[in-house]
C-alpha cells in the first residue's frame, strides 16, 4: 500500500512544479503544454481500457448497503478511515491557500511551484519510511508517529505565521515535514481500514 500512494504523489509533485511554469509561460507554450499531456493521458487510458475490459468482473456476493451499514458501525474502521481522509484535506486546503501566502511574500508563480513541491516530495519519502519500518512498528503505531508529526509540523508553521516570522523557505521545510509524517499515516490507516472492514 505504501507502494501505490508513493506512486500517487507524483500527480501533484509534477502538477505543482509544472504549474508554475505553465504560469510563466506564454498561453500558446501553456495551452500546447496541456494537449501534449491530455494526448499521452488519452492514449495511455485508452490501451489499459482495452486490457481490461476483456477481463470479466466478479459479481458482489453481499448487498452493498448491508456491507455500508455494517461499516459505519465500525469504531476502528471509521477511526483509521477518518485519520486519513483528515490529513489528505489539510494538505489539498494548504494547496488552496498557501497561492495566497507565497504571493503575500513576493512569490512568483513558479517559486510558488517549486516550493510546494517539497510537500509530495515529503510524501513520498514518507511512504519510503512506512514501506521499511511499518512492518516491525506495526500499523497503529506508524500512523500515530505520522499523526504526531503532522500535528507539530502544522503547528510550527501556525505558531510561525502568527509571530510574522514565516518564510518561504521555512514554509517549504515544514511541508516537507508534514508530507513525510502524511507518509507514515495514509497507508498505514487505509491498511487499518481495510482490515477492519474485512472483519466487519
Amino acid at each position: 500500500m505504501s507502494t501505490i500512494t508513493m506512486f500517487q504523489s507524483v500527480v501533484p509533485l509534477l502538477g505543482f512544479a509544472f504549474g508554475g511554469v505553465m504560469a510563466t509561460l506564454s498561453v500558446a507554450g501553456s495551452v500546447g503544454l496541456m494537449v501534449v499531456t491530455a494526448a499521452i493521458v488519452f492514449l495511455g487510458t485508452s490501451f489499459f481500457w482495452r486490457k481490461a475490459a476483456t477481463r470479466q468482473s466478479s459479481r458482489y456476493r453481499h448487498p452493498y448497503y448491508r456491507r455500508l451499514r455494517q461499516l459505519l458501525v465500525t469504531p476502528l474502521f471509521i477511526a483509521n478511515a477518518m485519520m486519513a481522509a483528515t490529513v489528505t484535506a489539510v494538505f489539498f486546503s494548504m494547496g488552496g491557500f498557501l497561492p495566497y501566502e507565497f504571493k503575500r511574500l513576493g512569490s512568483s508563480a513558479f517559486e510558488f511551484g517549486l516550493y510546494f513541491s517539497a510537500a509530495p516530495l515529503g510524501y513520498m519519502l514518507g511512504n519510503s519510511l512506512s514501506r521499511s519500518c511499518g512492518p516491525r512498528l506495526g500499523l497503529d503505531r506508524a500512523a500515530f508517529i505520522g499523526s504526531f508529526f503532522s500535528v507539530a509540523a502544522i503547528s510550527v508553521l501556525l505558531a510561525l505565521a502568527l509571530a510574522g516570522l514565516a518564510t518561504k523557505p521555512a514554509i517549504s521545510a515544514l511541508l516537507f515535514c508534514y508530507g513525510v509524517a502524511n507518509g507514515l499515516i495514509v497507508a498505514n490507516s487505509l491498511v487499518g481500514a481495510i482490515r477492519a472492514a474485512g472483519a466487519a
